[in-house]
């Protein structure tokens, strides 16, 4: 699972903008998170959401369900710097 930053410029107001640390001149950004299958060296994205106000564990409960939805069985879960 990944958790990504896309900066933002606009107005603040705008729904689904966060505040974040100052980065690359603003402190506004749209936060959303995926999750991957990896096999061997293909990687497929299978879920995006976005990070709203629920805990971390709350969000990656809620990907995990839609992965589980696809009918996918996870052997290893790997999460990236966002989650810590």
């Amino acid at each position: 699972m990944d958790w990504h930053d896309i900066m933002f410029y606009g107005d603040v107001n705008a729904e689904g903008v966060k505040g974040t640390k100052h980065k690359n001149g603003t402190n506004w950004t749209y936060q959303f998170a995926t999750a991957a299958v990896v096999m061997g060296d293909e990687k497929l994205t299978v879920a995006v959401t976005p990070v709203n106000d629920e805990s971390k564990v709350e969000h990656v409960r809620g990907l995990l369900f839609k992965v589980f939805e696809l009918g996918i069985k996870v052997k290893i879960l790997l999460l990236d710097a966002g989650y810590s």
